[in-house]
Order: structure tokens, then C-alpha cells, then sequence
């Protein structure tokens, strides 16, 4: 079975762009709202009800929206994805909201590049649950076996391994994303479950 990159899914905060928010007031008004333990924010979402899930989304919007002037668009990554966007299809997969996608989509100069991308809203369960990846397969009509997904975090990795995803985890902030990226797409043809973690 031919493997070869087809489509590639970025992960939004601290892969393409770091947000800044500031996560511990985040966790702080969750618990205070919710009366549980948040730690680790987005598995504790995960087992909320939907409802309740609307709502914690809410705070995080919220959160994201104070964090709009922090924020470092990560240029080496948006460039490959310039460069590169005719040769592979590009989504976006993330935890963060639709108003902060779309406005990183503006910001970055990305909105007619990004073939489709999918906010923790349009989800069922934020990452590393497996329905919004499932939805965007499905709705994308996406082979599984051409898809590298690109992160920064676990909740990638877990993911990636639980959907037999190729992947690549990495500190994106602290490398030259677009020389990593060209490299490792150009390594030998992966076979599902490959991931690259440096």
C-alpha cells in the first residue's frame, strides 16, 4: 500500500501560531465554574456533558479573544504552507475557537490556502478525542493512509497513534519549522504509526 503524503492537518496553538493565553486563569475559571479539577483542561472537557462543554468554550473564547495582541504567528511554518499548499491538501484540526481560527486564517494571510478547518465548536470533544479528526475525514472524504498530522503537543500524538496517523510532534517555536518539515515530508515513504518526535 502506497503511504505517500497527501494531506497534511496542522494543529493551531503552538504549532502555527502561539496564542499566549494565559491557561492557569483559564483552568482557575473552570474550576471555580464547574467545581472540578481541570488538569489536564482538555481531557476534563472531554467528560463534560455537551452542554456543559458549550460552556467551558465559551471561557476559552473568551480567554483567546484577551490574548488577540500576544500573539506570534509562527512565519517559518505559514511560509512552507505558502510555498507548498498546491503540491498537498491543508487542514486545520483544532481546540481553539472558530473566531480565533478565522482570525489567524486573516492575520496569516491563509484564508483562501487552508482547504478546510475545523474548530473545537464544530466538534463533538475538543483533541485528542477522535471525533472532529473522524469529521474532517469523513467530510473531506480523506484516505486516513495519506494524512500526516502536524502538532506541537500529546494530544496530537495520542490522536495520530490511536487513528494509525502518520504524525510529527515538535517544539515548532524552537526550530526552523519550514526546513524541518520539507525534511521530514521528504524522508523515506512513512508507514502508518511512523511518527516523527524529535
Amino acid at each position: 500500500m502506497n503511504h505517500s503524503t497527501e494531506v497534511i492537518i496542522f494543529d493551531l496553538d503552538g504549532t502555527l501560531v502561539n496564542l499566549n493565553v494565559d491557561w492557569v486563569n483559564v483552568k482557575k475559571k473552570l474550576e471555580n465554574i464547574f467545581k472540578i479539577n481541570f488538569n489536564p483542561l482538555f481531557l476534563k472537557i472531554i467528560d463534560l456533558k455537551r452542554s456543559e462543554r458549550i460552556k467551558a468554550y465559551e471561557v476559552l473564547k473568551k480567554f483567546e479573544r484577551e490574548s488577540n495582541v500576544k500573539w506570534e504567528i509562527n512565519t517559518s511554518l505559514v511560509n512552507w504552507i505558502k510555498k507548498n499548499h498546491k503540491q498537498y491538501r491543508i487542514f486545520l484540526l483544532t481546540n481553539n475557537s472558530r473566531e480565533t481560527t478565522d482570525r489567524f486564517l486573516s492575520k496569516s494571510k491563509l484564508e483562501q490556502i487552508i482547504d478546510f478547518s475545523l474548530s473545537v465548536e464544530e466538534t463533538d470533544f475538543p483533541k485528542p478525542h477522535s471525533s472532529g479528526l473522524q469529521s474532517l475525514l469523513n467530510s473531506q472524504s480523506v484516505d486516513k493512509n495519506k494524512v500526516l498530522l502536524v502538532g506541537d503537543s500529546i494530544r496530537e500524538k495520542i490522536l495520530a497513534e490511536k487513528n494509525n496517523l502518520n504524525y510529527i510532534i515538535e517544539n515548532w517555536f524552537e526550530v526552523n519549522g519550514f526546513e524541518l518539515l520539507q525534511k521530514k515530508i521528504k524522508q523515506k515513504k512513512l508507514t502508518p504509526k511512523e511518527g516523527l518526535i524529535s
